[in-house]
């Protein structure tokens, strides 16, 4: 077990499929956690573009969505987004790692 997944942080990575916005959840079904308390967003990907959207749907190139060029990493420790957050990718299969702690 890494430290960064020990008892703190929770692992909510996943596949993003091109084309398909893909909502960012724990278990729950409406992906907010109002106990989030620390976020990380990682695109580990060497290839990929992931738009990341923390208060709507996510698009690629679009006005209120962050896109994470391959490597690109957005991180939250003093304002955390709480709410459900969306992502897509524009290579089908790309990888999002993210951790949330509560």
């Amino acid at each position: 077990m890494s430290a960064i997944t020990g008892n703190l942080f929770a692992d909510r990575s996943r596949t993003l499929l091109s084309a398909n916005a893909v909502t960012i959840t724990s278990q729950n079904s409406d992906g907010a956690n109002p106990g989030r308390n620390c976020l990380l967003i990682a695109n580990p990907s060497a290839t990929a573009n992931i738009a990341v959207n923390l208060v709507g749907t996510a698009a690629l190139n679009t006005a209120g969505s962050v896109t994470l060029g391959p490597g690109g990493t957005m991180l939250f420790d003093v304002a955390v987004p709480r709410g459900p957050i969306s992502a897509i990718t524009d290579t089908n299969g790309s990888p999002i790692t993210v951790y949330e702690m509560s």
